[in-house]
């Protein structure tokens, strides 16, 4: 398995993050038959739900 920073890296995404944003992990689920991407802050341990193109781009998704 790869880091979040690491296959951000392979996608030729940017990788630097900002103190806050270090608590924050996307990975890719599924709710309701549907891939969602899900946003998790591991200081509030807060998870939010949003569409897979938000934080990767359409080529990744297909």
């Amino acid at each position: 398995m790869v880091s979040n920073n690491s296959a951000r890296r392979l996608l030729g995404m940017p990788y630097k993050q900002s103190r806050s944003k270090k608590n924050i992990r996307v990975s890719i689920g599924s709710q309701d038959n549907k891939t969602v991407a899900v946003q998790k802050n591991k200081a509030t341990e807060k998870k939010t739900y949003h569409s897979v193109t938000v934080f990767y781009p359409e080529y990744v998704v297909s």
